[in-house]
């Protein structure tokens, strides 16, 4: 979602900054507000990012692009190192995106500034509530009208935990590529440990799957090399989520899966020698810059702590 870890997530900035360091895809997550726009945030409440705590759908497109997106991000680099710590309560906690400007963007707004970046997008549902349809019918019309508007079909891949969003998706924007539920690629893993991977054609061009699944009490490893391969050969291509670790990276990087979906996009330019040393110290110094303590630039990034915010 752009640097999870790095910047405020699901926001046009860190997007910017993500192609800045060298990412070739976007991830983000769409849920749908009161007056049936497509905003992009992954949470179903806005005080992950925000100064309030208010449900999406209970919001119209003003009310929400009038919260600031960059209110809630804490500094995640520590004074003595380059490198970004997990945890977001430092004891010098920082908020340098804070009244920068940085907003919730639409869907539309996102595919405006990135025309031509592959896109991973994610349809989240409505989770609380048992009369609340989990398939949002509304949501996926929505962002079908919006992909063939946007000339954006052959750019995104879709995806969602709920198998009966993906189908319907299908049925509803035919011809989108879409990445399935658990449900298909635990049947494949399945197959594939018992060696009748050839039994099975995926109907997804790519799988995104973590590193580890659990079914009850049993955890799966849906990374195994066989699997990957089994994938591969049905012409489906896989990505894994979401990778921090730089062993992970490497790893994953062995058994050749296509894709990894990074929260630290810095550590994984860094482990295939695209991002140098120096530039991390840009970002971890830019990180530490407490607000109203000045702008710090160079030529790829732009982070405007107590600075008018000006984008990239």
């Amino acid at each position: 979602a752009g640097g999870h870890n790095l910047w405020p997530d699901n926001t046009i900035f860190a997007f910017k900054n993500a192609i800045a360091v060298g990412t070739d895809m976007l991830e983000c997550d769409i849920r749908r507000t009161k007056d049936g726009e497509i905003v992009v945030i992954h949470d179903e409440r806005t005080g992950h990012y925000t100064e309030s705590n208010e449900k999406v759908q209970d919001l119209t497109l003003a009310e929400i692009q009038a919260l600031d997106a960059g209110y809630s991000f804490g500094s995640l680099y520590s004074q003595k190192t380059e490198f970004a710590s997990e945890e977001r309560n430092d004891p010098a906690q920082t908020f340098p995106f804070r009244g920068l400007g940085i907003k919730i963007p639409t869907l539309v707004e996102m595919f405006t500034e990135f025309p031509d970046v592959p896109k991973f997008i994610e349809m989240k549902p409505l989770q609380e509530g048992r009369d609340e349809p989990l398939v949002q019918t509304e949501l996926i019309e929505s962002l079908c009208s919006v992909l063939k508007a946007y000339n954006q079909t052959d750019k995104v891949l879709v995806g969602s935990f709920i198998q009966e969003a993906i189908a319907k998706f299908q049925e509803i924007c035919p011809g989108v590529s879409v990445s399935p539920s658990y449900g298909p690629i635990i049947r494949l893993y399945i197959a594939a440990m018992f060696g009748m991977e050839k039994a099975v054609t995926p109907k997804y061009e790519t799988i995104s799957v973590p590193t580890e699944f659990s079914v009850g009490p049993i955890s799966l490893e849906i990374t195994k090399e066989r699997l990957i391969k089994a994938t591969q050969k049905r012409n489906a291509k896989v990505t894994v989520w979401t990778i921090n670790d730089v062993e992970e990276m490497k790893e994953l990087t062995k058994k050749k899966v296509d894709g990894i979906l990074t929260d630290r996009l810095d550590l994984l330019q860094n482990l295939y020698g695209n991002l140098d040393e120096a530039r991390i110290v840009t970002l971890a110094k830019m990180q530490a810059t407490p607000t109203g303590g000045g702008c710090m630039n160079n030529q790829t990034l732009l982070t405007l702590a107590g600075c008018t915010y000006l984008g990239l």
